[in-house]
C-alpha cells in the first residue's frame, strides 16, 4: 500500500509576527516542554517546538535574515493515531480525518489566530513498506547502488558523507533530483528504527524495505497538482486531498523511471535469457551490452550514455517483457536470484 509518510506546512510572515509567534511558543514551553534549537541546519537559525510531537506535528521557527518562516511537519500515520511504522491508508475518509485532526491541533496551538489554510504545502513525502524478508533488505539495496546516476537525479551523499558516517551505504540508496526538487530513498526500516532508539518499533520491521519518494519543494508540488487539476487558487487542505487520492499514480511515475522492471539475476544467468529469448538479434545485442557496461560503468545512466541507445525505454520494455532486470548480482554474492521488487506490491 502507498501511502504519505510525511508533509509539511509552510507561512512566511514579517519579523514582527515571527518575533510574536515564536514568543508565544516559548510561554507555552515553560509549562510543558521546551523548545529548542536545531541542530540539523546551519543555513539558518532553526527553533523546534516539539509540543505536539507526541501527535505526530512538529512546529519549526525559521529566522533566516530576508524570510520568517513557520513550518509545520506532520507525520499522517501519527496524527491518527498509528505509529511510524503502520503507515495509513489514503481514501477521502482518512484524508478528511487527518486534516480534521491536524486542523483543530494547529487552531489550538495558535490560539485561532491560524489554520492550515493559512499556510502553503511544501512537502509532502509518498511512501511503501515492502516485506521482502530480513535477509533479502541489503541484498536489495546494494542492487539499488549498482544504479548509481539516474538520468535527472544525482546521488544524495557523497564518498566523504558514507567515510564520515553521514549516510550508510549498507542500509539506504538516496537520490537527489538535480533540477525536479524531487527526492528518492530506498532504506531498512528495521537499521532506520534502531538509530532513533525505537528498539520495540524496530522488532516488529524486520524485513522491511522502505521505498519513498518526497517533493521537497513548493514547484515540485506544483508541477504535480498540474497533472490533476487547472485550478490555481487551492487551499493547502484541497492541494493535500488530490495529492493523497492520487498518491499511488504519483509514486509508480517516478519509481518506474527510477527502478527497471524484472527479476534480478546473476549476470550469466541474465545473459542466458536474453539470448535463450525470441527477441530480434539487434534487440538482444544492445540489451547484453547494457548489462555487460553497467558493472563496469557503476551506473545505469552511464551504461546508456556509452551504449548511446536513442531510446532507452524500448530496451527496458524489452527487458521487463522477460521480466529480467538489466542491473544483476555480483559475483561475490551468495545470493544468484531475487524477485521483481514490484512484485512485492499490493
Amino acid at each position: 500500500m502507498i501511502s504519505i509518510h510525511t508533509c509539511e506546512f509552510t507561512m512566511e510572515t514579517n519579523s514582527k509576527n515571527f518575533n510574536h509567534l515564536l514568543s508565544c511558543a516559548y510561554k507555552m514551553a515553560k509549562k510543558h516542554h521546551r523548545v529548542g534549537k536545531s541542530t540539523k541546519y546551519s543555513s539558518s537559525d532553526v527553533r523546534v517546538d516539539a509540543n505536539l510531537s507526541s501527535k505526530g506535528i512538529t512546529m519549526e521557527y525559521h529566522n533566516y535574515e530576508y524570510r520568517k518562516m513557520i513550518k509545520i511537519i506532520a507525520n499522517p500515520s501519527k496524527v491518527l493515531g498509528g505509529n511510524d511504522l503502520k503507515i495509513w491508508k489514503p481514501n477521502i475518509y482518512n484524508i478528511e480525518n487527518f486534516l480534521d485532526s491536524l486542523n483543530e491541533y494547529i487552531t489550538d496551538y495558535f490560539d485561532y489566530d491560524y489554520d492550515i489554510n493559512n499556510f502553503a504545502l511544501t512537502r509532502i513525502d509518498f511512501t511503501v513498506n515492502l516485506d521482502v524478508g530480513k535477509k533479502k533488505v541489503p541484498e536489495y539495496i546494494c542492487l539499488m547502488h549498482k544504479l548509481g546516476k539516474v538520468k535527472g537525479f544525482s546521488s544524495k551523499y557523497s564518498k566523504s558523507d558514507y567515510a564520515s558516517g553521514r549516510s550508510n551505504k549498507e542500509t539506504s540508496f538516496d537520490l537527489k533530483g538535480k533540477t525536479n526538487n524531487i527526492e528518492f530513498t530506498v532504506y531498512d526500516k528495521e537499521a532506520d528504527l534502531i538509530e532513533q532508539n525505537k528498539l520495540e518499533l524496530a522488532k516488529k520491521a524486520k524485513g522491511i524495505l522502505r521505498i519513498e519518494i518526497r517533493l521537497m519543494k513548493r514547484p515540485a508540488i506544483i508541477k504535480t497538482l498540474s497533472d490533476y487539476t487547472k485550478d490555481n487558487a487551492l487551499t493547502a487542505e484541497e492541494e493535500f486531498t488530490i495529492l493523497a487520492l492520487n498518491c499511488k499514480q504519483i509514486f509508480n511515475e517516478w519509481l518506474v523511471k527510477i527502478i527497471p522492471y524484472g527479476n534480478f539475476y546473476s549476470l550469466k544467468d541474465a545473459q542466458s535469457l536474453i539470448i535463450k529469448s525470441e527477441l530480434k538479434k539487434s534487440k538482444k545485442e544492445k540489451m547484453l551490452q547494457l548489462i555487460n557496461l553497467i558493472p563496469t560503468k557503476k551506473s545505469f545512466y552511464l551504461a546508456n550514455k556509452e551504449l548511446h541507445t536513442r531510446n532507452i525505454d524500448a530496451l527496458l520494455l524489452c527487458f521487463a517483457a522477460l521480466n529480467v532486470s538489466p542491473i544483476t548480482i555480483s559475483k561475490n554474492k551468495k545470493t544468484t536470484f531475487l524477485p521483481n521488487l514490484y512484485d512485492y506490491f499490493e
